[in-house]
């Protein structure tokens, strides 16, 4: 059984205390006051006007809105010479397009899973000599980010820094409760708890479809065990483990109960539980469901739901799913890389990200107790929600991630469609499913 999150406690220490240490030692400030400690950069920069282009890859891009309120206005305020200018990925926007281009952007915002794809391409900057040089203290980061370092490379070099960690939760709609009778769910569930209630909530009532919780599916369930998907060591894949089977087949558990399928189709999980509202609870990132509570309120019709901890194992009591935030990165082609890395360094402020965390964004530094109560105090949508959902339960270390996961992740994701629709075995599902991913990484290799 996978244990990681109970046992990388020492690496945390080793990792911020070794390799960080050792880089960043002649500017780094001591922890002992606070964890929101912060040495101001004295470099002295040109004040000649620049515009920074910011590249969003990975992750759903900003609005405009969003863009101008965490990004371009603080550091206009605070930078008067540096304007940004927001690049979304897409068609023809992507990595390889931006570069044959020659115009690939300055900063890049993108999620902590797609820095290894950039890394691959070698468009990212290490910016530990500029970390060392300004006297920044990485160790205001949640311990849980710093150690997923390692595993974005081997040689102790930086590639950005944490500008937002996502939470998970099981967030529900307290009316679909209510029209069963089903008593509401609670904090500290494990995946049994919320198969009963699956169960109560899954019903046909007058032709109208009802179903009970949408897990996530296998991928992001193993996600609680921070299970990898692919041994760093050979680039093999792993998923013929005795964790995955169990995940795997807790999974089948949820999805095999009459009405959870129509068919042959699993239900898109978003659109049963805002747009038609049959579906009674979803176990899912808080970036994903956010902008659309706050819409439904400003529209006049609010959703009536909260949040409680998002279920796990029991082996991860404790434990939310693993770690899962977003980097602010610097290319390596920029012609300011003194200057986006002021940016990049100002938007991990205290006060920007005081900023983003009132606006639902969860800061990826040290949780104080300002940061806890301040979360998401902008939002009308979450005014009286259950916050311990959020701060009473670890994020959980990140598995040993490589290049390949992203790809091997969808793959895994597939042997839930193939036990509950195609009737596979499971045992046969994931040798499938490995043989495929190890096809995949051969193919990608060469």
């Amino acid at each position: 059984m996978n244990r990681s999150m109970n046992k990388r406690t020492n690496s945390v220490k080793v990792w911020i205390m070794v390799a960080v240490a050792m880089l960043l030692l002649s500017g780094c400030s001591s922890m002992k006051n606070s964890a929101s400690v912060k040495v101001e950069s004295k470099v002295s920069m040109s004040q000649d006007p620049i515009t920074l282009k910011v590249y969003m890859y990975g992750l759903t891009a900003l609005t405009d809105e969003e863009f101008k309120t965490y990004f371009a206005d603080p550091v206009r305020r605070k930078y008067p010479n540096i304007t940004l200018e927001a690049v979304a990925s897409g068609k023809g926007v992507d990595p390889p397009d931006l570069l044959t281009a020659g115009d690939f952007p300055d900063i890049v915002l993108t999620s902590v899973a797609s820095t290894l794809e950039l890394k691959k391409l070698q468009v990212l900057e290490d910016i530990s000599p500029l970390i060392k040089k300004n006297g920044i203290n990485i160790n205001r980061f949640e311990p849980v980010i710093l150690d997923s370092f390692k595993w974005l490379s081997d040689k102790g070099e930086v590639f950005g820094l944490p500008y937002s960690i996502n939470f998970a939760a099981l967030f529900y709609n307290k009316d679909i409760f209510d029209k069963f009778g089903v008593p509401y769910p609670k904090d500290g569930m494990n995946w049994d708890d919320a198969l009963v209630i699956a169960r109560k909530l899954t019903q046909n009532v007058e032709g109208v479809q009802y179903m009970g919780i949408e897990t996530g599916g296998v991928s992001l369930m193993g996600f609680g065990l921070s299970l990898p998907y692919v041994d760093r060591a050979t680039n093999k894949a792993v998923l013929l483990t005795d964790s995955w089977k169990m995940v795997l087949a807790k999974a089948k558990e949820f999805y095999e109960i009459p009405g959870m399928t129509d068919k042959g189709k699993l239900a898109k999980a978003s659109t049963e539980f805002f747009n038609n509202q049959r579906l009674a609870a979803i176990a899912n990132w808080g970036n994903g469901m956010t902008g659309t509570f706050e819409s439904m309120y400003a529209d006049g019709k609010p959703l009536n739901w909260d949040m409680v901890t998002i279920p796990n194992f029991k082996e991860a009591k404790g434990y939310s799913r693993e770690a899962d935030y977003q980097m602010l990165e610097i290319s390596e082609t920029s012609k300011y890389k003194e200057q986006a890395f002021q940016v990049i360094d100002y938007i991990t402020s205290d006060d920007v990200q005081q900023l983003i965390n009132k606006k639902g964004r969860l800061t990826a530094l040290q949780k104080t107790e300002q940061f806890k109560k301040t979360f998401a105090a902008d939002l009308p949508s979450y005014k009286g929600k259950n916050m311990n959902a959020i701060f009473s339960v670890k994020p959980a270390n990140m598995h040993s991630l490589t290049e390949y996961d992203k790809d091997v992740r969808k793959i895994a994701n597939n042997t839930l469609l193939d036990v509950v629709v195609k009737q596979k075995d499971m045992n046969t599902a994931l040798r499938d499913a490995n043989d495929a991913a190890d096809q995949l990484i051969q193919s990608e290799a060469k």
